[in-house]
């Protein structure tokens, strides 16, 4: 996948800098990738040119893993399409 004009391609697995192994989840959308990990955040990395990492920036590319904001720790499952992330929060009940 290359993300952009000055992103090299990457024809075989890297280890991404940044993520514990905690990782839970992987998806991946056209551009850009992100993670859920055992604490229930998330955290994304590649293309955020308009701002699909949900780390309030544009900066592009990002090359380790940046926290997306106001999720909070309860995402439970993610879902990734071509240029969108959809996380599926579990709040507990009071």
């Amino acid at each position: 996948m290359r993300l952009s004009k000055t992103w090299p391609w990457q024809p075989f697995p890297v280890q991404v800098t940044g993520l514990s192994d905690a990782v839970e989840e992987v998806v991946a959308a056209g551009r850009y990738t992100c993670a859920r990990t055992r604490d229930g955040t998330v955290w994304c990395w590649g293309d955020n040119i308009s701002g699909e990492l949900g780390d309030g920036t544009t900066q592009s590319p990002r090359t380790s893993p940046v926290q997306v904001i106001d999720l909070g720790s309860d995402v439970a499952e993610l879902a990734a399409g071509g240029n969108h992330t959809c996380a599926r929060v579990e709040r507990a009940s009071s």
